[in-house]
């Protein structure tokens, strides 16, 4: 990890920046219409409804 949230992976494992700082969505869904927020500017999470306009931010599952 480089610590910070501007960073990202490419498909060969190498990071680069470009992630924008700001609301992001979580893949943890708290009830039908609500699921968790992330916002990478200060770690601070919460729930928000699905209507809400956040950015995603794709992974690799590890396992």
């Amino acid at each position: 990890t480089t610590g910070t949230t501007s960073t990202l992976c490419v498909l060969s494992g190498t990071l680069r920046t470009g992630f924008t700082a700001g609301d992001y969505w979580s893949s943890s869904e708290i009830l039908g219409n609500i699921a968790w927020q992330q916002y990478f500017v200060d770690g601070s999470r919460s729930s928000a409804t699905k209507t809400n306009s956040y950015q995603v931010r794709p992974i690799r599952a590890f396992g």
